[in-house]
């Protein structure tokens, strides 16, 4: 973590895409989900029972404090979008503690900055709405892989020309594309005959919703864990999403311990810095502070879960046991 936070100090353009990104969603056009909010929150005081008006109130509070292009920010480190969403162990922990990997709320920025950023447009319909957080989900992992090509480049020291390197990224986010299907695809085909077995027992009295969410928790984290760096084999590896998801593995298996204690330290550092950011931006400097703060914060840790994944994966290549036919070292998967 030190050397990856060391790479940004001597190359400070790292910095942009986060910090552009971050001043986009303050200074850009707003907008919010209210459209979608404010019919759940009339049928939880309508139909919600006892329970009913404490579900409306979580969800006036996320249609005030959220915003529908946050999400081009989703997949990178972000003082309004919150911890990075950019592999599966970040968004299992957002799942468990949402309140410490959400972004600063923006109902606590001074006057000064609050009344810049109240460009606000309604796009007129849910389906609008729906529509544009798709095209925002995949603007930011496009973001999120122009962001890391150059970081990996930094850490592999790989000479590259312009146009090479514009093929690299384009490639790398189309391969990052298709984990995201993969994942999406492989969730619906697990979770829906689940959650259809659960509802099937309910109507013949037996409840077990508490044990299908243990199941599904388990096996959701244990799926992050070994596709912790998934995105790092894409890029640095320049391979598909299943033989990246297959690199992954192999080095969570190889380096248990060692990766559980990064990515928990990475992420115990992430969401500790974003709620000091939310103390931090209720004094007029407190804004710019922490964009640039959480920039070089989120870029350092970046590049230390790329130098994490590229050492241990030179040291599997270098120390493998047996060769193929065609003299290519054989994994253990």
């Amino acid at each position: 973590m030190a050397s990856g936070l060391s790479l940004p100090l001597g190359r400070p353009w790292l910095l942009v895409i986060p910090i552009m990104l971050d001043l986009l969603l303050w200074l850009g056009i707003q907008i919010p989900i209210t459209r979608i909010t404010s019919p759940l929150v009339d049928l939880m005081i309508d139909q919600g029972g006892e329970n009913g008006e404490l579900a409306a109130d979580q969800l006036t509070l996320l249609g005030e404090t959220s915003r529908l292009n946050d999400l081009l920010a989703a997949m990178i480190p972000s003082v309004f979008s919150g911890l990075s969403q950019d592999n599966l162990f970040n968004v299992v922990a957002n799942v468990f503690a949402p309140g410490l990997t959400d972004g600063v709320d923006r109902r606590d920025l001074p006057t000064i900055w609050a009344d810049i950023g109240r460009n606000l447009t309604d796009p007129g319909s849910i389906v609008g709405i729906l529509g544009l957080g798709v095209v925002f989900l995949v603007i930011a992992s496009l973001v999120a892989v122009s962001w890391r090509v150059p970081l990996a480049m930094a850490i592999t020291r790989r000479p590259m020309s312009a146009g090479a390197l514009l093929t690299y990224t384009v490639r790398s986010w189309v391969r990052f594309i298709g984990f995201i299907a993969l994942v999406v695809a492989a969730a619906g085909v697990l979770v829906v005959p689940l959650v259809l077995f659960a509802g099937v027992l309910l109507v013949l009295g037996l409840n077990l919703a508490a044990l299908v969410t243990l199941f599904l928790v388990m096996a959701a984290s244990l799926v992050a864990i070994y596709a912790r760096f998934v995105l790092e084999s894409i890029i640095i590896d320049d391979i598909g999403p299943i033989r990246a998801l297959k690199r992954s593995a192999l080095v969570t298996q190889a380096f248990f311990g060692p990766m559980v204690r990064f990515s928990v330290a990475s992420v115990l550092l992430a969401t500790g810095a974003l709620r000091l950011w939310d103390l931090m931006i209720s004094s007029p400097p407190g804004l710019p502070v922490a964009i640039l703060a959480n920039s070089f914060l989120g870029t350092g840790l970046a590049i230390a879960s790329m130098m994490f994944y590229y050492d241990r994966n030179r040291l599997l290549h270098k120390f493998a046991p047996a060769t193929g036919s065609a003299g290519a070292p054989e994994t253990l998967l």
